[in-house]
């Protein structure tokens, strides 16, 4: 696939991760699991879920479940984005690299 590699097809694209602390990981203290806004750039779905994996795997985390995937223009034009998630969204676009909105966090049973 040709294009996925061209830099100039790819957009910053939204999802809502689930994840799951590895022990020893450290990043959430006591709690294990974590609901989160992620924003990555990507051509298409498989390319974003791909590069939030790596992002989570590289922190410590294994990503459970990835929902409501989409490019974010499309989400704007139907819903409001909070700033914040705005802002990393250009932090993105800036370094190419993922970014994280606010982790929701509980202890789960593991």
């Amino acid at each position: 696939m040709a294009h996925s590699s061209d830099v100039k097809s790819r957009e910053v694209w939204i999802g809502h991760a689930l994840v799951h602390q590895r022990p020893g990981a450290g990043v959430l203290m006591d709690e294990n699991d974590a609901y989160v806004q992620t924003l990555a750039l990507a051509s298409n779905h498989s390319e974003f879920h791909e590069a939030v994996r790596r992002a989570f795997d590289s922190l410590g985390f294994d990503l459970v479940e990835l929902e409501d995937v989409e490019p974010l223009a499309m989400r704007l034009q139907r819903s409001t984005v909070h700033e914040s998630l705005l802002a990393k969204a250009a932090e993105v676009q800036n370094t190419g690299f993922p970014r994280f909105g606010p982790f929701v966090t509980w202890a789960s049973d593991d």
